[in-house]
Parts: C-alpha cells; structure tokens; sequence
C-alpha cells in the first residue's frame, strides 16, 4: 500500500515536473520575446554599440541605487524598465554623441528578484529568481522537500498542514497539502 502511494506520487511529481518545464520553457522565450521582465538592482547586462568602435561587448551590472552606464550615457535609470524601454533610454542619450545610435543590451543573468526557502527541504537557502516560477519549481530548486525512513519506508518530514508562503511580509493562502500531493 505504501509502495503504491509512493509510485503515485513519484508519477505525480514527474509528470508535474516535465509539464511545469514545458509551460516554463514556453513561458520564458513568451517573456523575452516580449520583453516583459522588468530590470533591477544586480541584473547584469552586455551592451553593446552597433556599427561603431564600440562594437564589443561589455558587461555592466545595475547598481543598487539602480543605475547603469555604458560610454558617455551615465547613470541611466534602469529599475523597473524592460530591456526595450532601456534600449531606447541609451539610444536617445547616446544620440548627443554618435549619429544614429543603435544600442544592443542583452541580458546576462537576472538577479535582482530573490525568493528564500525554508524549513524541511534538502537545500533551503537564497536564490534567484531568473525567470517566472511556481511553488513547486521553486520548492524543487530548493531539493525537494525532505523525507526519511520510517518502518521500512519512506515517509516526508515536511509538515505540509503548517507550511505557509508569504510575500512582502504578508501570508498567502496556499494548500500546500493539496499542492504537493494533487498538483
């Protein structure tokens, strides 16, 4: 009976997790696409000026006051502006010094959004949140949640009845009972 529990279980969260890789994936390249990722302090960014001297990457990284430079465009804005909405800042500032500009920025990596996860997972800690994510994801990224022997079997410490989410120091209301066991 245990041993079934456990294979339904195991079904459940494989079949959760190659879904949930699928949906991000699809997720993620929708949101570069459209550039919906909003920047903020700690994204690192290359940028770089097409068709000129300056044709070769550099990286910057926003400070925490939330500021960027690249060549004479300094101390630019960039917290809470798309990659696009930024492209177009530098190309205007730029455009007092070169005729035409094009600026490329791409990103390197997003660190500027931080989740933390505690409590009876395998690696709890910090991390980045790097593109949109889900409960489940992020409680993966974190190991799982933890589990022991107990009789001979397996059997999760986690107690789910007690766990909570919160955000800017409020609760949400999640079940995470019904999460992690019917998705």
């Amino acid at each position: 009976l245990r041993r079934a529990r456990l294979r339904r279980r195991l079904r459940l969260f494989l079949g959760l997790f190659f879904f949930g890789r699928l949906r991000r994936l699809l997720r993620l390249r929708l949101g570069r696409l459209l550039g919906l990722h909003r920047l903020g302090p700690g994204d690192v960014l290359n940028f770089t000026l097409f068709e000129t001297n300056e044709d070769k990457p550099t990286e910057a990284v926003i400070g925490p006051d939330g500021r960027v430079s690249y060549l004479q465009a300094e101390n630019i804005m960039a917290t809470g502006l798309t990659i696009d909405e930024l492209r177009a800042k530098f190309n205007e500032e730029l455009g007092k010094y070169y005729r035409n500009p094009l600026t490329i920025i791409t990103p390197v990596t997003y660190r500027s959004k931080r989740y933390i996860v505690l409590g009876s997972v395998t690696a709890g800690g910090v991390f980045f949140m790097d593109r949109p994510m889900t409960v489940i994801e992020a409680v993966a990224r974190a190991g799982g949640l933890e589990s022991g022997l107990h009789e001979q079997g397996t059997v999760e410490l986690a107690d789910l009845t007690r766990s909570f989410l919160a955000r800017k120091q409020q609760r949400v209301p999640v079940d995470f009972e019904r999460l992690f066991q019917r998705g």
